[in-house]
């Protein structure tokens, strides 16, 4: 079975600080339906390949179709509080097996359109390293970063990309 998890992209769609507005504009040209788009490549639900932070790493455009199409497993990682780091424990009880997809649930999907959905709880480095020596090649989350978006951090991002685990973002 396939999931689709992304987000339908929306004039005003809440976006991560600093990156554009997104804005669809329909044009005017009978008897066809054809607007403008100005958005970020980052709005919305979105692929974050090793290029998003290492000028030589492989771009978008380099990943294979099938790289996304695969068994994968959803964590449940609800419950924590904002802007704190998830640790390894919400793993117990799940059985990881190298080229799977992981996707953290956090919960925080909830908070789309409001100002606390910046605010969500983000990979701890451990968990991220964790999930690396498994041999993850996806993770997803519900969230806008797996980085904490209030401090600014990258330390999921760099552990993950240099490993040339994919991150999918705003699930």
């Amino acid at each position: 079975m396939i999931y689709d998890l992304t987000r339908c992209i929306s004039s005003g769609m809440p976006v991560y600080p600093g990156d554009p507005p997104v804005a669809i504009t329909p044009l005017l040209a009978p008897p066809w339906q054809i607007s403008t788009l100005r958005l970020g490549s980052h709005s919305g639900t979105h692929l974050d390949a090793p290029r998003h932070r290492f000028t030589n790493g492989i771009g978008v455009d380099e990943i294979p179709p099938e790289r996304l199409i695969g068994t994968g497993i959803v964590i449940d990682a609800r419950g924590y509080a904002a802007n704190t780091p998830i640790g390894p424990e919400v793993l117990a009880g799940n059985r990881l097996q190298a080229g799977m997809m992981v996707m953290i649930r956090t919960g925080w999907e909830d908070f789309w359109g409001n100002d606390d959905y910046l605010r969500h709880p983000y990979l701890s480095a451990d968990l991220t390293s964790m999930l690396v020596a498994c041999g993850i090649t996806l993770i997803g989350i519900d969230a806008p970063n797996v980085d904490s978006t209030v401090d600014g951090s990258d330390t999921a991002h760099v552990i993950l990309l240099q490993a040339h685990c994919l991150i999918a973002e705003n699930l």
